[in-house]
């Protein structure tokens, strides 16, 4: 599963204004987790794949300007 986290990684580039490294680390990690799952390592369809991620981002108590950039950088990496 580990090989997957940097082709994760390579998937959101184009789509996070923010470069991945300057992220909170919480941040990142959900971005990644939900790229993985989007690239159909799982069988999780891709819309439960985005809700799964913002899900666990307002379980962590991450701002809602947070939850909506990990939504919007998922939606475009689904595509």
């Amino acid at each position: 599963a580990c090989r997957y986290w940097w082709w994760a990684a390579a998937a959101l580039k184009p789509y996070s204004k923010t470069p991945l490294h300057k992220l909170d680390e919480r941040v990142r990690a959900l971005l990644q987790l939900g790229a993985y799952w989007l690239m159909g390592v799982t069988d999780m369809p891709a819309y439960a794949a985005v809700q799964q991620t913002v899900e666990l981002a307002r379980r962590e108590r991450l701002p809602k300007h947070l939850c909506g950039y990990i939504n919007a950088c998922l939606l475009y990496t689904s595509d």
